[in-house]
């Protein structure tokens, strides 16, 4: 039976072969149209480069001035990398808008990626590329990976490395600030005692203990903390990671081919229903 009078359930690799050699001109048209249009493209696209840095989170329980002065009890606590909370921690500052803005305000990207200032919803517009582009996320060593795409290779592995240290940054700020409110709470309280005009034994010896935490919250607090251990810095990648052109082309073409021969094949069960039914 020929093609032009076949159901389509009766259809086999042979017909679609028939069908093919049938409508060969318009499918390879429309196919060479695609191979041709799919090679502009591919080359017009933007190259993008990839940096990445692999960071873990550290155990700020060890810059507690119990653990510098050897007064922690729990031993269990002095692992050097945090727990599965402290890499959530770190995590949940990665993807926040925190970084994410201060990244897109430090480094201009509203200009860097082609906007113009006096666009509508610009900033919007601005965050939303970064997105499509950036991704941190907790990999299966339990270390967070921050990954970022962009046309410029240097500037990209600047930003990644920048991410790290805004979270670190973020991370130990409020660990600081309070033990700053803690020494200068400590002092008030020493001035105070200390402008007493009676002094006693037990007021020496709660003096002596609130200067040596005066000393030791000092010592803490101008400890340098670290927040994550950066395992892998983040440095301008060698090659491009996209467009990958070949796999551009090839799959388009291809998908044009497969579209055109399955248009061909309707367009036969069109006309073979029309003129059964």
């Amino acid at each position: 039976m020929s093609v032009t009078n076949k159901p389509l359930y009766d259809f086999h690799l042979v017909d679609l072969i028939k069908v093919f050699i049938l409508f060969k001109k318009q499918i390879l048209s429309m196919t060479i149209l695609a191979l041709i249009s799919s090679i502009i493209i591919a080359m017009i696209l933007p190259v993008y480069y990839e940096s990445k840095t692999i960071i873990y989170p550290n155990n700020l329980t060890l810059a507690d001035k119990n653990s510098i002065f050897g007064q922690q009890q729990n031993q269990s606590e002095f692992s050097y990398y945090g727990n599965k909370y402290d890499a959530n921690r770190i995590l949940s500052f990665a993807n926040s808008s925190s970084v994410i803005d201060y990244i897109i305000n430090k480094y201009q990207l509203v200009s860097h990626y082609g906007y113009n200032k006096d666009e509508a919803f610009i900033y919007t517009k601005t965050k939303e590329d970064f997105l499509k582009n950036y991704a941190a996320f907790k990999n299966d060593r339990d270390a967070i990976e921050i990954i970022l795409l962009d046309t410029d290779k240097d500037l990209c592995a600047k930003m990644v490395n920048d991410i790290a240290d805004k979270i670190n940054q973020l991370s130990i700020e409020p660990i600081k600030e309070n033990r700053i409110k803690i020494v200068k709470m400590l002092e008030k309280e020493i001035a105070e005692k200390s402008s007493l005009s009676i002094k006693s034994t037990d007021m020496d010896e709660e003096l002596k203990a609130l200067n040596k935490s005066l000393t030791e919250y000092k010592v803490s607090t101008n400890d340098n903390i670290a927040a994550i251990t950066v395992l892998e810095k983040a440095f301008p990648a060698e090659k491009k990671s996209k467009p990958i052109r070949w796999m551009i082309v090839l799959f388009s073409t291809l998908g044009i081919f497969i579209a055109s021969l399955l248009i061909a094949v309707l367009s036969l069960q069109y006309k073979f229903l029309k003129e059964n039914l």
